[in-house]
């Protein structure tokens, strides 16, 4: 990991550490907090994808999950992990959107399909 990559991860990490701390309501939704599994599991995600990525947004869903989103000139993209092994990736380009959900641990593939998506639009 290159230290522009690492200087990335630890914002992120930062950010993450920092949405532990929300408790239930935190917001005008009524929002759930962020269980620390999910958490470990979505960076546990991201370092996987991360040397591929540029700088990522942080989105804390009303569920309790953590969202990683990317908008670049070719597109937009998010990686929302709802519980360890429950992931929903969406990705829109000129070319047209893709979804894909499920657990990205489960095989090699969902992996690589999340890969190809990142590469669609920050590649």
């Amino acid at each position: 990991m290159d230290n522009q990559t690492r200087c990335a991860f630890a914002g992120i990490l930062r950010q993450v550490a920092s949405c532990l701390e929300l408790p239930l309501g935190w917001n005008s939704y009524n929002a759930a907090p962020i269980d620390p599994e999910t958490a470990l599991y979505a960076l546990r995600l991201l370092l996987v994808i991360l040397p591929s990525t540029p700088m990522v947004t942080l989105v804390t869903p009303v569920r309790g999950g953590v969202q990683f989103e990317w908008s670049t000139v070719k597109g937009s993209m998010g990686i929302c992990v709802h519980a360890p092994g429950s992931v929903e990736v969406y990705s829109e380009t000129a070319e047209g959107v893709l979804e894909w959900q499920g657990d990205p641990e489960a095989s090699v593939a969902g992996l690589e399909v999340i890969r190809l998506m990142v590469g669609r639009v920050v590649g």
